[in-house]
């Protein structure tokens, strides 16, 4: 296995070498891997340009990005968009209680909130001022589709998951 390499270069080789294969089936719709590497490529630019206005300073590896997305193509678009981005994400599943969703954005510090409109009234709540990316919006998906420069190294996290908090608080692990 390439150590060296990080998770969207390892994907990238196999846009280049499957890319009219099918990558990800859900219900009734399917991507390619070169659709699916577009698709991502298109949200890591806008999660890029959008957390720079929120936070006022570029993304920069190891910025934690919430997304809160129910199981669809777009989670797993949203997973490698945010990877691509150079950040690493965390996952909070919608039907989780409010205060655990509001505790684990206030730990990590969130600017922005990687959603869907189906979950603006009840992420809304938690986050009034905190800028939401909906995937389910195509104003996400105007920027360019081609391969973002490296912005991570291997090193560098890919996710932080939140323990289920029987001992108190919620604990996050990074990985």
């Amino acid at each position: 296995f390439p150590g060296h390499k990080t998770l969207p270069q390892l994907f990238e080789a196999q846009v280049a070498k499957t890319p009219d294969a099918v990558a990800v089936v859900f219900n009734d719709k399917q991507l390619t891997y070169d659709e699916l590497n577009k698709r991502s490529n298109q949200l890591a630019n806008h999660i890029r340009s959008t957390y720079l206005v929120a936070k006022r300073d570029a993304l920069m590896p190891d910025a934690l990005i919430p997304l809160c997305l129910e199981r669809s193509i777009d989670l797993v678009v949203a997973i490698i968009a945010t990877l691509k981005a150079g950040a690493a994400y965390v996952p909070i599943s919608p039907d989780c209680p409010q205060e655990r969703m509001q505790y684990i954005m206030d730990d990590i510090g969130a600017v922005l909130l990687v959603t869907q409109t189906s979950l603006l009234k009840k992420v809304g709540i938690l986050a009034p001022k905190m800028m939401n990316v909906l995937v389910d919006d195509d104003g996400c998906y105007r920027e360019c589709s081609d391969n973002l420069p490296k912005h991570s190294k291997a090193s560098d996290l890919a996710y932080v998951i939140y323990t289920s908090g029987t001992t108190g608080q919620p604990k996050g692990v990074m990985i």
